[in-house]
């Protein structure tokens, strides 16, 4: 007789492909003691997961729906608080490096050179995620306003601290006067 074990339940959903939580229907089934805060943590009942298998397992079932954020299945739907965003993103890769000021990719760039469709982004508790310039956008948050990547779902990941300086060290100011760096994937604004 098998027994459960969260284990193996986090290890098969590793296995499988991103569920479609937009075909789940579930009716509210309440609130739910999960919090995540500003730095990506997850805590219940005010304890740290400790399991990160747990965490990545929950992460791929939560949705945010009129600005509210809820762990679905098929059969439950518990409603979740964020400080925030869910998520953070750690580090981006490019297929080629970011321009300096100098050397910003020009309107003639975009028209001659073919920018990538997409770059790669390391996200807590996700893992690696595709990302385009249309998914890029500053948001508001507290008293500052941050670069974040909208992911499936209603969900968004903002740019860690470290990674915020590590950008903010080649940001520029285009024609406009708006502050933003020149990527591969064309202008990602920072403001």
């Amino acid at each position: 007789m098998a027994t459960f074990s969260l284990d193996n339940l986090a290890k098969a959903a590793d296995s499988q492909a991103e569920y479609d939580l937009d075909s789940w229907s579930p009716a509210l089934s309440g609130d739910i003691d999960i919090y995540i805060d500003s730095a990506g943590l997850w805590y219940h009942e005010g304890q740290l997961f400790e399991r990160q298998e747990i965490v990545k397992l929950f992460a791929r079932l939560l949705t945010c729906e009129q600005g509210e954020y809820f762990l679905k299945t098929p059969v439950e739907k518990w409603r979740i608080r964020v400080a925030s965003t869910p998520f953070v993103v750690n580090d981006i890769r490019f297929s080629r490096p970011l321009r300096s000021i100098d050397q910003q990719y020009s309107p003639s760039d975009i028209q001659n050179e073919a920018l990538d469709e997409f770059a790669i982004a390391d996200i807590s508790c996700l893992g690696q995620v595709r990302f385009t310039a249309g998914d890029w956008f500053v948001k508001q948050l507290d008293d500052a306003v941050i670069p974040a990547i909208a992911l499936n779902y209603g969900l968004t990941a903002r740019l860690s601290r470290a990674l915020y300086y590590e950008f903010a060290q080649q940001y520029v100011e285009d024609k406009k006067g708006e502050l933003g760096i020149s990527s591969p994937l064309g202008w990602l604004p920072f403001e």
